[in-house]
Order: C-alpha cells, then sequence, then structure tokens
C-alpha cells in the first residue's frame, strides 16, 4: 500500500466499535454518519443516541424509503476494526431482485 494513504490518527475518527446494535445485538464493524433530520425520522427515540448497525438501519428504512434514498443520506462511511479504520465511499447501490 502506497504511504500517501496512510494519514495520522485523528480523534474525529472512528475506531472498532463495542456497542451492540439493539435490533440484532452484533457489534458493527461498518460506520457511518446520516444526516440528523433523517436518523431522527427512521430511529425510535430511545435508540437514538446508541448504535444501529447498517444492516438493521437499512431494514428500519425499507418500509418507507427506497435504498437510494436511504444510502443517499449516509454522509461519511467507515469500516472499522482494531487498530485500523478504512473510509469508504459509496458509488454504486446494486440490488438484489431476489431480495426485493
Amino acid at each position: 500500500m502506497s504511504k500517501h494513504l496512510i494519514k495520522k490518527w485523528h480523534a474525529s475518527i472512528p475506531t472498532f466499535l463495542s456497542c451492540k446494535c439493539p435490533y440484532c445485538h452484533k457489534i458493527p464493524e461498518i460506520d457511518y454518519i446520516v444526516d440528523d433530520k433523517f436518523w431522527k425520522r427512521i430511529i425510535p427515540k430511545k435508540y437514538r443516541t446508541g448504535v444501529v448497525c447498517l444492516s438493521c438501519f437499512y431494514k428500519l428504512t425499507r418500509p418507507i424509503h427506497s435504498s437510494d434514498e436511504c444510502f443517499s443520506h449516509i454522509r461519511k462511511i467507515y469500516y472499522a476494526c482494531k487498530g485500523i479504520t478504512l473510509k469508504l465511499k459509496i458509488e454504486k447501490i446494486f440490488r438484489n431482485p431476489d431480495e426485493m
């Protein structure tokens, strides 16, 4: 890997999460930031200050919004594991017709 890709750590970068999602009870590996207005519309009040994994977030939005709209509200997305965090970028959304 090129050294220019490796950046100095700073506090605003997510780290390996240790909070479990209240819906599936798993520790998420994907950390994401959604705009506040959309978050408040989708996530029940008692879970808004916690961690909801991306898979459960998507399941919560499906009855109300298309996947395009759901993922368009994600402002930042990271894969975080012990010792390293990767900043990701959503470029395309592929749908599986068998799961629609």
